[in-house]
């Protein structure tokens, strides 16, 4: 059995992966709203989200903040990408071919973790997919702990049509919920997002004009008449980065928005083992073939409701 030839080997993989791994990301949004957690477990509990407190005068007695007595369990799970490459392939000097394979795979990897998100985001609405740290769903209108008063994240707006709102109509719907944040408050009643510099908002594709126009355009027009755009004038201090995300089902008429500049966001995304260090197995004495392995342990959960609002669309 010849053995490999010396330009491909386990280097020459890792090369050719760490190419791609460093190669710009589309996927940049994912750790922007989803909170990364190392952790050195293969779960974690996350009953602590939300537990700073305020500050009090002192008078005598310690005021001291417990963690919350429920529970809330993440645990990861194992995710691969594995790809075979046949010796007759690597002796008849296909590199070019095999690179392009393997240079791919960091993408593949970052794309899993959006589709992933994604699933969740469109979940908020129920637990099937897990719950926030008071037990509930994401998205309520009716959230409270605490002395929080009554908490909505969960809105809705009216628009001539659900499938084609007009920039004025998105303009309307980015103004209320970045309005909205301000509405937040924790369990001892103070506001939480006060000092809000940076939001995402996210769309299906149908809405991707809309929202551009409305984000980018100085002059917006609605009744026949122009005017000054409204998020220049309402927002000139805050940065609204959009998302434009084609795994969004388009037929929920739904935009979310996520507060992007919180150390704890509206999603937990806990990462036991990256998948920045795949494996090289040559298999060719038995197998007459190699194999390059993408592994990685990490879940996605819920986090701070507080952080992020959705809008469904209706006439």
């Amino acid at each position: 059995m010849s053995a490999l030839p010396s330009i491909i080997n386990a280097r020459s993989f890792r090369a050719w992966y760490q190419e791609g791994l460093e190669g710009p990301s589309e996927f940049a949004w994912v750790e922007r709203i989803a909170t990364r957690v190392d952790s050195d477990q293969p779960m974690e509990d996350f009953r602590w989200l939300g537990q700073v407190p305020a500050v009090a005068e002192f008078t005598g007695n310690r005021r001291e903040s417990t963690p919350r007595e429920q529970s809330h369990i993440v645990e990861v799970k194992v995710f691969d990408l594995t790809q075979s490459f046949k010796q007759d392939d690597i002796n008849d000097g296909k590199f070019g071919m095999i690179e392009r394979k393997v240079r791919a795979m960091p993408k593949r990897g970052r794309q899993h973790r959006a589709s992933l998100l994604t699933d969740y985001i469109e979940a908020g609405g129920g637990t099937t997919l897990g719950t926030t740290y008071l037990g509930g769903a994401l998205y309520s209108d009716s959230h409270s702990e605490g002395a929080s008063g009554t908490l909505d994240n969960n809105l809705a707006y009216t628009v001539a049509s659900t499938s084609a709102p007009t920039a004025a109509e998105m303009e309307g719907i980015i103004n209320a919920q970045t309005q909205n944040y301000y509405t937040m408050k924790d369990d001892e009643a103070q506001p939480l997002n006060e000092d809000m510099g940076s939001v995402t908002v996210m769309v299906p594709v149908k809405y991707r004009n809309a929202a551009k126009t409305a984000l980018g355009a100085e002059v917006i027009v609605e009744g026949g008449a122009s005017r000054t755009s409204l998020l220049r004038v309402v927002n000139d201090d805050l940065v609204i980065n959009l998302v434009v995300n084609p795994r969004l089902t388009a037929a929920n008429n739904i935009v979310y928005s996520f507060r992007d500049d919180v150390t704890e966001g509206a999603f937990v995304y806990l990462v036991r083992e990256d998948m920045d260090t795949p494996r090289f197995v040559d298999d060719t004495a038995k197998h007459r073939k190699v194999l390059y392995i993408m592994e990685g342990r990490y879940a996605m959960a819920y986090g701070m409701y507080q952080y992020t609002c959705r809008t469904t669309l209706s006439t």
